[in-house]
């Protein structure tokens, strides 16, 4: 094979299971596009995954304590979902293909404004809501925003 399109043979191995790496797979394309003989196969490279990264999708079942709560499908890069009502609990997040991205506990102090925070919004003006948690999956192509509210708080997915 060419050496323009030396990481294809690479990808391959990982989709077909011969490489669980992936990561591992990615770096080593990366360190060898530094090398002259493979430099316009890595920009090839680049190409082919940008254009795979803005056809991105996902589908995203949102689960609480074992129960699913919400699915959202991540399609486009900047899209934004909110999820309302998000209580104390267990909450995963279960890729369409049952890959696990994230799980954590989101408690009380997550997702409830305390009286200090009550009492300072009222004496100032109108202004976003803050944030009091954001976590990142998938190497940052996601981020999970927690904002807290007077009984419960909301979760805002973007991908980036």
């Amino acid at each position: 094979m060419s050496d323009d399109l030396y990481f294809i043979p690479m990808i391959m191995n990982v989709i077909d299971g011969l490489d669980n790496g992936d990561q591992t797979v990615l770096d080593t394309i990366e360190k060898m596009g530094k090398d002259v003989r493979y430099r316009a196969g890595f920009v090839q490279y680049k190409k082919f995954m940008e254009s795979v990264k803005s056809q991105f999708y996902i589908g995203i079942d949102v689960i609480r304590d074992g129960k699913k709560i919400k699915s959202v499908n991540v399609n486009t890069i900047g899209s934004q979902h909110t999820i309302s009502n998000i209580i104390p609990g267990n909450y995963t997040f279960v890729a369409s293909t049952g890959r696990i991205l994230w799980m954590s506990k989101i408690r009380r102090s997550d997702i409830c404004w305390t009286d200090t925070d009550i009492c300072l919004a009222a004496e100032t003006e109108l202004s976003e809501p803050q944030w009091n948690r954001e976590e990142t999956i998938l190497d940052g192509d996601i981020t999970i925003q927690i904002y807290p509210g007077l009984e419960s708080g909301f979760l805002v997915i973007t991908s980036q």
